[in-house]
């Protein structure tokens, strides 16, 4: 009975020691997974996280937040667009994980100092920003999101949200950028719920891609730019205000003032995993009808059937190196002359020869070309965006090199595109990868051990295709 007793115990203390042990570990790994789950709000995919806060500690990180006092950073003076307020750093806390943005409080993640040699805190080009917020409501408020250029020259921004206090059903959505005389135009688009959008917690996110502007809120598209000219392109750092303003619908009172509090729950901003966007490194086009021309600083590109004319791309697929591409295209656009469009279809082929120069070539120098076609595109108007998917094996047999390709056609009606000498403009590649594990793990041993090698397949002793069993040292 006693021995029983013993045992009883013994296995009762094992019992709280391995309930403890599970416990304690439930709780790592569901925060691992909550951690590698974290993922844009409605989204699927492959995202890097480079900037995140969701306000758990007791003070403002002053490595990720600038609390304006200071008139030197963008808007901190309070005197754009009709406002009365000064920002002040004492409207800006953070309790119990969220932000608190009282009347006149704003954050950035901008510098303390305007020289040019002081770097903001945070900026990035090319990005997914997405903000959990709760939003004031009250005549003359104004809380917003922004996007401004961290080289404070006021050419270019994306108002991820603006919303007047007194419509709070509707959301400002803007997208400013520079003309080609260094002037701001802006493109104004709004949004229009059907519930009060005050009375709840929403996440509001843009998607601010190379050939995109697209905004989002709880997860569903809203609003989407697609006009080149029109998306920023230099680096850009986070704003969060809760202004003040004396504009329509009317200036604010009491009322609207003393309740008015801006709360956000987390701010995050991701990049695209497993996706690359290559200019050009060089493209021109050669013309029968003027054999011994050259077009390397053309602003637009031919295609044509008679008179032939033929466009040459040329691209570096150096950081495609150990990653197995899944999918590619080609994006083009057409320009705005009304003969740019064509009704006949122009293919995409391979160019063995990638050593030739854009400022040289031309029709009596032309470079051979594969018959095979890895791409096509049919049936095309002027001054639109065209993607031409292209083969990716074609391209994966490129990946770490230069690749060059022709676009051509035997038909009569000729296609015109912009170059690379408007970037935004201009060809590019777009490509879906995945790491190819052998190269990556090739590379890694290589630049660790200073050796290289072949990594095998252990059942057939050939060059790696699918397990990855062990590595062959060249000594």
């Amino acid at each position: 009975m006693v021995r029983n007793r013993k045992l009883l115990l013994i296995g009762w203390f094992i019992g709280v020691i391995l309930f403890i042990f599970i416990l304690q570990n439930a709780q790592f790994l569901a925060g691992d997974v909550q951690a590698q789950s974290l993922t844009p709000f409605g989204h699927r995919g492959s995202w890097d996280l480079i900037f995140s806060d969701t306000f758990d500690s007791q003070t403002i990180d002053p490595n990720k937040w600038l609390t304006c006092d200071m008139p030197v950073v963008h808007g901190c003076a309070g005197k754009g667009e009709n406002e009365f307020q000064r920002y002040l750093s004492s409207n800006a806390s953070v309790a119990d994980g969220l932000l608190r943005l009282s009347a006149a409080g704003m954050i950035t993640t901008d510098r303390d100092n305007p020289a040019p040699n002081v770097p903001p805190r945070f900026a990035f080009k090319y990005g997914y920003v997405e903000v959990r917020a709760r939003i004031p409501k009250g005549i003359g408020l104004r809380p917003a999101i922004w996007l401004l250029p961290a080289d404070h020259a006021l050419r270019s921004r994306i108002d991820l949200m603006e919303i007047q206090g007194a419509r709070t059903d509707t959301l400002n959505l803007n997208l400013g950028y520079a003309n080609p005389d260094g002037s701001e135009r802006r493109v104004a688009g709004q949004w229009i719920s059907d519930t009060d959008l005050s009375l709840d917690w929403h996440t509001y996110a843009v998607d601010w891609k190379p050939d995109s502007v697209t905004w989002y809120v709880d997860g569903i598209e809203r609003q989407r730019i697609t006009d080149l000219a029109q998306i920023p392109t230099v680096p850009m750092v986070l704003l969060l205000n809760f202004a003040v303003k004396g504009s329509l619908p009317g200036s604010p009172d009491s009322v609207s003032v003393s309740p008015g509090t801006f709360e956000i729950d987390h701010v995050h901003v991701w990049k695209r995993g497993g996706e690359v966007v290559i200019s050009p490194i060089a493209d021109t086009f050669v013309a029968r009808i003027l054999r011994n021309r050259n077009y390397g600083l053309a602003r637009q590109l031919a295609v044509d059937g008679n008179p032939k004319q033929t466009t040459f791309l040329k691209y570096d697929l150096s950081s495609l190196r150990g990653k197995q591409i899944q999918s590619v295209w080609l994006r083009i656009k057409t320009t705005a002359h009304p003969s740019a469009g064509s009704v006949n279809t122009q293919y995409v082929q391979i160019v063995p020869n990638y050593d030739w120069n854009e400022k040289k070539l031309t029709f009596s120098d032309n470079l051979l070309i594969d018959n095979q076609s890895i791409g096509f595109l049919a049936e095309t108007v002027p001054d639109v965006v065209y993607d031409i998917p292209l083969d990716s094996q074609a391209v994966q047999n490129r990946a770490g090199k230069i690749l060059s390709i022709a676009i051509q056609s035997d038909n009569f009606d000729g296609l015109y595109f912009y170059s690379r000498e408007l970037p935004s403009m201009g060809p590019r590649l777009f490509v879906n990868f995945v790491e190819d594990q052998a190269s990556t793990l090739m590379e890694d041993w290589t630049a660790a051990s200073g050796k290289t090698g072949t990594i095998l397949d252990a059942a057939t002793g050939t060059g790696v295709l699918g397990n990855l069993t062990h590595i062959e040292l060249n000594q």
